[in-house]
């Protein structure tokens, strides 16, 4: 029996940014993952990882560029904290110069990965501006973004040219199916 995607948009819109939203490890980066591993055309973009390294007293927050998913994970790169209470810690400097820097070229690639938006990024003015600017170009972007409220996210998710995908673990082949459609236009 095939599972049901839900997609919504905030009015109908010509859909090039697809971003996925869904609860924690449901597979919203997996199915990114399985994507990109299909896809021919090139891309720019970031990938957070949340990691405990020497660095780290709980987890770290890492952002990498799309490009360069094995480089190193240290405080060249890392764009955050997350503490054992849930709170977080964001190092502004780091993730807009590598947030902007990952983002920078859209114009020249096929794809725009943003893996993933959320409440970090909060103060990240100039990152939030190089965010929009990727979602106004005429480039499709294909991210992920919390389910949490802020100015920045909601900014995002009210947009008419975002659609979003809600993610499970039960429609993860679903939702792959369904990206696969829609960046086959």
């Amino acid at each position: 029996m095939k599972k049901e995607v839900s997609i919504y948009c905030a009015y109908p819109y010509k859909i090039m940014n697809v971003l996925l939203i869904g609860e924690i490890n449901c597979g919203k980066s997996t199915i990114i993952n399985a994507f990109l591993a299909e896809f021919e055309g090139s891309i720019v973009g970031y990938k957070t990882i949340r990691e405990k390294t020497q660095l780290d007293d709980f987890f770290g927050i890492y952002l990498l560029d799309i490009n360069n998913l094995d480089q190193k994970l240290n405080s060249d790169n890392k764009v955050g904290d997350c503490f054992e209470d849930k709170t977080l810690f964001c190092h502004k400097d780091v993730f807009e110069r590598l947030g902007i820097k990952a983002l920078k070229n859209h114009e020249n690639t096929n794809l725009v990965i943003m893996d993933e938006l959320g409440v970090l990024e909060s103060k990240c003015n100039l990152f939030q501006s190089q965010v929009h600017q990727c979602l106004d170009s005429k480039v499709n972007v294909l991210g992920v973004i919390k389910p949490r409220n802020s100015p920045f996210l909601d900014s995002i998710r009210s947009r008419p040219d975002v659609k979003i995908i809600e993610v499970s673990k039960a429609n993860n082949t679903e939702v792959l199916d369904t990206l696969k459609e829609i960046f086959r236009r």
